[in-house]
């Protein structure tokens, strides 16, 4: 039998209240460096801890932007065909940074996602970095969802 492609038809949108927020799901411990850093010192961290970035923040918390292994890249290549003297993450992380508000859904999250190719975003409330969630959070927020419709549908 051949397979066949379904698009199913939706009359009126759904309204869930049982959506969850970003905050339910972030991790609210977040590896962050200072924009003074030394690039060294942050090549350490994220080797150490095996992460490919983190955000870059203020000292009272504000996201300036993210430093990621493309971003040490940088070093390497610069200091290969020019001597630069500053080595500090200001001047090697991307600022052109998404992000996601603490109390967006984890829908919302998902679409960034699914549209943007992303892996993890910052997670700001009133423009401090308060997390990160990840693509494996949304994942998670599915599994729950799952569990209480069954949980209300009395275990079927």
């Amino acid at each position: 039998m051949p397979a066949t492609s379904y698009t199913p038809k939706f009359e009126e949108p759904v309204k869930d209240t049982s959506i969850r927020h970003v905050s339910e799901y972030m991790a609210p411990k977040v590896i962050a460096f200072s924009p003074e850093m030394n690039m060294y010192d942050a090549i350490q961290i994220l080797l150490k801890n095996k992460i490919a970035g983190g955000p870059v923040v203020d000292k009272n918390g504000k996201m300036l932007g993210v430093l990621s292994e493309n971003d040490c890249l940088r070093l390497l290549t610069l200091e290969t065909y020019h001597s630069m003297p500053n080595h500090e993450v200001q001047h090697y992380m991307s600022t052109n940074v998404r992000t996601i508000d603490s109390d967006a859904s984890v829908v919302d999250a998902a679409e960034k996602f699914r549209k943007e190719g992303l892996r993890r975003l910052p997670v700001l409330h009133n423009g401090i970095l308060v997390g990160q969630i990840s693509r494996r959070d949304c994942l998670r927020a599915i599994i729950d969802q799952k569990h209480q419709q069954e949980r209300e549908l009395g275990g079927k």
